[in-house]
């Protein structure tokens, strides 16, 4: 591509090294090339310093110069990059380089490279606009779902990229998107001939590998699907918010946005009841003197709590006898307080990454558990832990919950199922 003056989409399968790839092409380019950047790739905040590290140690020539920090530490940090040879390689985050996109867009970038591109899938969004405007010699999207949920979501990565090529939204929807869209739906047959145009129009922009494909030595990976009761209280308080004439109301309207908050008030109730209906109860995964004196109330409490804990107990129980390490998703921070609670009451060693752990350290955390056996389980919401980052130490997956979106729930369990991964993966929902 890069011969040839184009930009393009690398979007090889989850877990099959994109980020070694990029790193691959950048060294080929300065050492073969004379092309240093500077480069600006744009990632995940979970994953800067893994870009950081990696590139590091494969380019150990490379002035990198990690984009982060306080608004006056970037600040300081922009202070003589303007300045020939400075650094050659910028990392940043999506949110940095839109909050500090006037000072990126006056810069001229060789590479723009984005990381889980499928974050500017929103041609509407102010990311894409902004980023639309960058200037770039050339660009290269990675993502390892270039498709989620319609193919207009396609035409903003390809608009992205070539402008002048993919050029009208319009045409791009009658041309793909309506026909494919009748397919999916069934209301027409499948129309082999549409799906060979799209596939002619995207292979001289777009590399994908899949693992069956790439890695035959690659281990397997096996889904079981866990089914749990609710508890009496859980199954009162799902009836009573039911029944309430302020539910049935907004049920009848129809209005999305109201529709979707029932839908997360019942998902509350279903993981735990204390999200929903926060009271003190008598639990072992509530800290509480009197629990831990008395036998009998550990039991008694035991069976009142929700059954999910429960199942994920006896399963946690299974898997550490027999040497298995766990990544348990969930897309609550609260749920994850309970689950912290519900660890340390049954003495596993783990580790904690949501949305609010400091970028420097995520990275820590990561290289920690796969370092380190002792350590039994990682927690991780799906949002912060499900993207870029590389935790084969672990060779089971627990989704507490699972994603409005399938994609994120894929990422998520493609952390452990990768390469470099020796033993098979069981994903358990």
């Amino acid at each position: 591509m890069y011969e040839k003056k184009l930009n393009g989409i690398l979007a090889d399968e989850m877990g099959l090294g994109k980020t070694i790839q990029t790193i691959a092409l950048l060294a080929h380019l300065a050492c073969e090339k004379g092309n240093w950047g500077p480069h600006l790739i744009i990632v995940p905040t979970s994953v800067m310093l893994n870009w950081e590290m990696e590139l590091k140690r494969w380019c150990p020539g490379f002035k990198i110069l990690t984009y982060f920090g306080s608004q006056k530490e970037r600040k300081l940090k922009r202070q003589g990059w303007t300045k020939p040879n400075a650094f050659h390689v910028c990392i940043t985050s999506y949110k940095l380089v839109l909050q500090d996109h006037q000072a990126f867009r006056r810069k001229s970038w060789r590479y723009l490279i984005l990381d889980e591109a499928q974050n500017i899938k929103n041609f509407k969004s102010q990311r894409w606009q902004s980023l639309l405007n960058f200037n770039s010699h050339r660009r290269l999207l990675l993502t390892g779902t270039p498709l989620q949920n319609s193919l207009m979501e396609l035409w903003s990565l390809m608009h992205f990229l070539m402008p002048h090529v993919f050029q009208s939204h319009r045409e791009f929807k009658e041309w793909f998107s309506n026909p494919l869209t009748g397919m999916i739906e069934g209301s027409q047959e499948y129309n082999e001939g549409l799906v060979k145009r799209l596939h002619k129009v995207l292979r001289p922009f777009l590399l994908r590998r899949i693992k069956i494909d790439v890695e035959k030595q690659m281990p397997k990976k096996y889904e079981h699907v866990v089914r749990c009761r609710l508890s009496k209280r859980q199954r009162f308080l799902y009836d009573d918010f039911m029944a309430q004439a302020s539910t049935r109301e907004t049920l009848a309207s129809g209005h999305f946005m109201s529709v979707i908050n029932i839908l997360m008030q019942l998902r509350k109730v279903c993981n735990h009841p204390n999200l929903f209906d926060p009271r003190p109860i008598q639990s072992p995964f509530i800290t509480q003197p009197i629990v831990f004196h008395t036998a009998s109330l550990v039991q008694d409490a035991l069976e009142v709590s929700p059954l999910k804990l429960q199942t994920l107990h006896t399963l946690l129980r299974k898997l550490k006898t027999g040497g298995h390490r766990v990544l348990i998703f969930t897309q609550m921070t609260r749920m994850l307080d309970v689950l912290e609670q519900f660890l340390n009451y049954h003495g596993h060693i783990y580790l904690r990454l949501d949305g609010s752990t400091r970028v420097e350290q995520r990275q820590a955390l990561m290289e920690r558990f796969n370092a380190d056996r002792r350590i039994f389980c990682f927690i991780l919401s799906t949002r912060s832990g499900g993207v870029g980052v590389n935790l084969t130490g672990a060779d089971t997956v627990v989704f507490y919950d699972s994603d409005w979106n399938p994609t994120m729930d894929a990422q998520a369990q493609d952390r452990c199922h990768r390469i470099g991964q020796t033993r098979d993966v069981h994903i358990y929902r």
